[in-house]
Order: C-alpha cells, then sequence, then structure tokens
C-alpha cells in the first residue's frame, strides 16, 4: 500500500495526465464535424466537471489526518477511477469518428 505521500504523488500525477488528456480532447472536438461537435463539446465538459471533482477529493483527502485520511480516501480513488473511464470512453468515441 502507498504510503501518504507516495498517494499524493501519485494522485497529482495521475490528475495532471487526464488534464493534459481532456485538453487534447477538448481540441479534438472543436475541429469535428458540426453535429458531432456539440455532443463532443458536452462530453468534454463533463470531464472537466468530474476532473474539478477528483481533484477536490484529493485536497480534502491531503488535507485530512487519521482515519479520515482512509476514509477520504477510497472516495477520491473511485472519482480518479470514474474520470480515467470517461476519458477512455470519450477516446473511443473520437477514435470512432
Amino acid at each position: 500500500m502507498d504510503t501518504r505521500k507516495e498517494y499524493q504523488e501519485r494522485h497529482k500525477a495521475e490528475l495532471t495526465q487526464l488534464r493534459s488528456d481532456i485538453a487534447k480532447l477538448k481540441a479534438l472536438a472543436k475541429r469535428a464535424k458540426e453535429d458531432a461537435k456539440t455532443a463532443y463539446g458536452e462530453q468534454v465538459k463533463h470531464l472537466e466537471e468530474k476532473l474539478d471533482s477528483a481533484q477536490e477529493k484529493g485536497e480534502k483527502l491531503f488535507e485530512s489526518s487519521g482515519d479520515a485520511w482512509e476514509g477520504l480516501r477510497s472516495g477520491a480513488e473511485k472519482a480518479l477511477g470514474e474520470l480515467k473511464a470517461g476519458v477512455k470512453e470519450a477516446w473511443q468515441s473520437l477514435s470512432a469518428d
């Protein structure tokens, strides 16, 4: 199991990578055909909201102590997992077009 410091560094690195992936998706969505542009734009907006949520949960986690740390960690991991799945789905969707 990661130490608190290792987990914090890994969480921040994953968020940075996902933020970059979302920026790339956003650029691709802007170049999509007009009918798909709206759908992709909404998908990117949803991912950005998930990114904000994951970042917020991570910040709360890193500010916590003791027993709260373990309780908040599962919520932060869930948010990060949902964000990763959403980014993967968006890439697949854009690649299909």
